[in-house]
């Protein structure tokens, strides 16, 4: 499997990106969910999955921090 491991763009695809997944994340620990939240919730992978987002939650926040 091949991983990315870096990408470039502007801060504000950085913010797009960062909005996307804290509608995601909303959808994980909230009382809706959205359809991508409950794939993964049916899955074996889903504790992952949901570390997995809130990590690039935590990488895009510091680098648009950072970028301030």
């Amino acid at each position: 499997m091949t991983q990315v491991r870096a990408f470039t763009a502007d801060r504000a695809a950085l913010g797009a990106l960062l909005e996307h997944l804290n509608v995601i994340w909303t959808d994980i620990e909230g009382d809706s969910e959205g359809d991508l939240a409950e794939l993964w919730r049916e899955s074996s992978s889903w504790d992952e999955w949901r570390a997995h987002v809130q990590q690039l939650i935590a990488k895009l926040e510091a680098r648009l921090a950072k970028e301030r």
